[in-house]
Parts: structure tokens; sequence; C-alpha cells
């Protein structure tokens, strides 16, 4: 604005000077039209500013659509395979064979990936910032489609599955945790399908939150928006007992306890243990784990170690300790 100003105030003081030095020759009365139209010029301007920035601001919008349109359609959300899965689909049993994936036409974020878990194992994944972790969990959720080789859940590949489908059956507790406003119920069930009180606090003391439900609401407490009335870890616990709530025969975990203590963590993979050893059938359910210390994959069945998108090592945590390999340097360097 100050730039116009110093325009206007340019033209108006050439247009004094003009007139002072024409005087006598140009007549009175066109000096001061032509005076006042120069002092009117600076809120033209500023209005022509103005028109352009709006201009600009619906060409944006405008742009905006063009983007949304570009955008490629998710896959069907139901399709004709769904109708021929099992009843008790899934058991758990997880298969990558050969998995490639990029992010739109970038270079292979998952240079063929294989191997596989059996119903009822826990697997720890690790590696190092930029091995593939997080892009093995888009993979199996297929936020990202892979470009190629499958993924098997029981024997079903994924890619011919709809959806809903895929992701109603499988469960994730995120790294940075989901919290809705509302009540505690809320957040414990969105859709309000479990009618029961007390399975939603039983969740909640499996989780570690006992001290939430002791407070005078009970699970009508209120939560802000985003949690900004609870802790970080508090945030994160929330969503775990969201899905000892909701159990799933295959669950992931990413990086879900990285915001707590070292205690803390191992309180919450023994609730989480003990929860799943306890429900359904009385057996393990399927864990995918992206580790975020390597203390909290120690005892688990299998270890997953991803190196630049490929599969470096793959077996028991025992095994490649005593390998000397990647897995065994990564413990050596977080002492």
């Amino acid at each position: 604005m100050g730039r116009l100003e110093s325009i206007s105030f340019s033209i108006i003081g050439a247009f004094a000077f003009c007139s002072v030095w024409m005087r006598g020759s140009v007549q009175s009365e066109l000096v001061g039209l032509a005076l006042v139209y120069a002092i009117q010029l600076t809120a033209m301007l500023q209005r022509t500013v103005q028109l352009g920035i709006m201009v600009n601001q619906q060409m944006t919008a405008c742009e905006r659509v063009r983007s949304f349109e570009s955008i490629a359609q998710e896959p069907a959300l139901q399709t004709a395979d769904d109708g021929c899965l099992p009843l008790n689909w899934p058991q758990g049993g997880v298969s990558f064979r050969d998995v490639r994936m990029r992010y739109r036409d970038g270079d292979l974020v998952l240079k063929g990936v294989s191997f596989e878990v059996v119903r009822g194992e826990r697997l720890g994944i690790c590696g190092r910032t930029g091995s593939g972790k997080s892009s093995l969990i888009n993979a199996l959720f297929r936020i990202v489609e892979p470009c190629g080789g499958s993924i098997h859940i029981d024997g079903a590949d994924i890619c011919k599955l709809g959806l809903h489908t895929l992701r109603g059956n499988l469960a994730i507790i995120p790294q940075d945790p989901v919290i809705f406003s509302g009540s505690l119920r809320k957040n414990l069930d969105p859709f309000g399908s479990i009618s029961s009180d007390k399975v939603l606090s039983d969740g909640m003391r499996s989780a570690g939150l006992e001290e939430l439900l002791q407070s005078s609401e009970g699970l009508d407490l209120r939560v802000a928006q985003n949690g900004e009335n609870l802790s970080q870890g508090q945030r994160q616990l929330l969503c775990i007992a969201r899905v000892i709530i909701r159990p799933a025969r295959i669950t992931v975990l990413d990086e879900a306890t990285s915001a707590m203590d070292a205690e803390t963590d191992r309180a919450v993979q023994e609730a989480l243990s003990q929860h799943w050893r306890t429900s359904g059938e009385g057996e393990w359910m399927t864990m995918l784990t992206i580790a975020h210390r390597l203390g909290t994959i120690f005892d688990y069945d299998k270890i997953l170690v991803l190196s630049s998108g490929q599969v470096a090592e793959f077996g028991s945590p025992q095994a490649l300790r005593q390998n000397g390999g990647i897995f065994a340097q990564m413990i050596e360097d977080s002492h």
C-alpha cells in the first residue's frame, strides 16, 4: 500500500509542477479538474489491486478443483470377490510375495519384498529411516496400490477385495493419535455399536487409563479438540483402548508407543499381549509392530529388517542377534 501512495503522490506532484510551469497558458478550471482526478487516483489504484487479489483467489479455487479432478479414484469399496470369503475370514495369516510399490511416478520404495507371517505370530518390523517400514503398512492397507507382486491374507489376494472389506477387518494404532472432540465414550466407540459401559471401561483399564475413569464424569468426560486436555501419552493410550475394545485378527502398531517412556511402553505391550491371548478363541492374534524401541520386539516371534525397500533379514530375534547382521548392529548402537 505504501508503494501505491508513493506513486499517487508522485503523479499529483507532477500535475502540480506542470500547472505552475504552464500558468497562463492553461485555463484554471482544467488545472483544478486535473488535480482532483490525480488525488482520486490513489483510491482507484487501491481498488484495482484489491480486484487483482480477488481474481487471484478465485483462480486458486479453480486450480484446486482441477487438481481434485485429476486425483486417481480409489478402488471399489466392495467387489464380487468379497462374497467368496469364508465367514471366519481373516484368521491372521499374511503373505507378501515380491511386492513392489512406488509413490506417484517416483522410484520404487518397496523392491520385491517377500515374507510370510503365520496366523497368531507377532512380527516386529525395524530398519533405518527411509527403509520402507511405513510403505509396507501403506501397501497392506492399500493406501497406495502395489505396482507389482501380491499380498495375501489367508490365501485371499487383497487387491481383489473391496476397501471396506479389507480395512474393516484390520486394525491400526498410528504414531499420531486420532482424537475426536466429545466424550470418552464417543472416542472409544465412534459408531455407537457397543452398548455396554463395562466393555468400554475394561478396555480403558487394559490400556492403563483407569485414572480417567475415576473422574466424576467417567465415560462422559469431555475431550477437547485434538485431545488438548490430555497428555500425549494419554491420547495414544486412548487409541490403544479403542483397538482393544474392537479387536481384529490382524493389528498393526505403527510406532504406537513412541511418545511413552520405556516403563509405560513395557506395560502397554504386556496389556496388549494379555488381551490378545485371552480374546477370540484363546490364541494369539497376528500383530505387526513397527518398532520405535528395539526392546519392544525382543520377545516377538519374528523380526523383519528392511533396508532400502528390501528385506535385509528375517527370522527370530535370537537367530538374528547371533548372526551379527544389521539387527545385531542396531542393538549395539542403541546401547
